[in-house]
């Protein structure tokens, strides 16, 4: 019988982000599909006719979907691994400066955050949160070359983050970090301990209250909308791509101890309608309210000022824990 050799047996994959932080990535599913747009031609008469078509754009997407981890990282190791969390919250961030925080200062620097590369290009993002774990589903408008190098088994070709290039510059993302002991720094072989996240592993962070709920369940979804542009004399069918703006939706059980329902339902007020602790649920339906998406390990996803839609359901049941559902949404877009 003869056997598959390693290298086409995997179920997890070893990546470097080939751009600045040059990060390193624990992924479990990577595919990229090219689409790519035939049209037939009706010029001609016959059979002839039938055999001519128009190829118009040709659009390259690129689909990771790896569950989030929660790393442990060893001091044997020469470098930090960040898992599809990391990837998610460093290319978000990165369009999230160039919708809200550009400045002339950010826009006369060509190595500012505002300037986009290939790898940024984040279409739609999923974040599923269950009991059988919290997993990340990302869409990128380019092939996985565009993004990533593959770590294989005794390969020695990781990079060496550019000091030089980024000691002045403040990045919100996660950066790769090069350890001191540096005997391992060019082998593929890593070191480290790690386990899948689960819904106990989430929290629903409001900072106005400083107060977090477990997320029982739940769906967050991101999409960036973008516009395509062509350009005359380029010698490519592929598009170029603007961002217009972006949404996030989501919907969330949150797990409520049973002794401060009163509060949610019925929340304190004072005469300078100042918000107190309790009163930020109802607050989150009539207005508007800050609130992130925390990891047991300290990461987290800033949501931002979002506003709920219809359901704000209290359940009580008992066969399940006490909990609180919540749907929100919000907006940016680029004018």
């Amino acid at each position: 019988m003869p056997l598959i050799p390693s290298n086409y047996i995997n179920s997890w994959y070893k990546v470097q982000d080939k751009l600045p932080p040059n990060n390193f990535y624990i992924l479990r599913s990577i595919t990229s599909t090219l689409n790519q747009v035939v049209e037939k031609k009706d010029y001609m008469q016959g059979d002839a006719g039938t055999h001519v078509m128009s190829i118009r754009d040709n659009v390259w997407s690129t689909n990771i979907v790896s569950p989030v981890l929660i790393i442990q990282q060893l001091d044997r190791s020469s470098y930090d691994f960040l898992d599809s969390f990391d990837l998610f919250l460093q290319t978000f961030y990165k369009l999230r400066t160039y919708f809200k925080e550009v400045t002339e200062v950010l826009a006369d620097d060509p190595e500012s955050d505002i300037y986009l590369n290939t790898a940024d290009l984040l279409s739609r993002a999923t974040i599923q949160i269950s009991d059988s774990g919290v997993d990340v589903n990302m869409t990128y408008l380019n092939n996985f070359d565009q993004m990533f190098d593959f770590l294989l088994p005794d390969e020695n070709f990781v990079k060496e983050q550019d000091q030089n290039k980024n000691k002045d510059k403040s990045s919100k993302e996660s950066t790769t970090e090069y350890k001191s002991n540096k005997k391992n720094a060019f082998s593929s072989t890593i070191d480290y301990l790690s386990r899948t996240a689960r819904f106990y592993d989430v929290k629903f962070y409001i900072p106005e209250d400083n107060i977090e709920f477990i997320v029982k369940s739940g769906t967050i979804n991101v999409q960036v909308d973008y516009a395509k542009l062509f350009f005359i004399n380029l010698n490519t069918s592929q598009p170029f791509y603007k961002p217009k703006g972006y949404s996030i939706q989501g919907e969330v059980d949150l797990i409520i101890p049973a002794d401060i329902w009163t509060s949610i339902i019925k929340p304190t007020t004072n005469d300078l309608n100042r918000v107190l602790p309790g009163q930020n649920f109802m607050q989150l339906i009539k207005e508007k309210v800050n609130c992130s998406i925390g990891i047991a390990d300290g990461r987290m996803f800033k949501v931002g000022l979002v506003n709920a839609t219809s359901d704000f359901n209290l359940t009580m049941d008992s066969g399940s824990l006490p909990s609180l559902r919540v749907k929100f949404e919000t907006y940016a877009s680029n004018f």
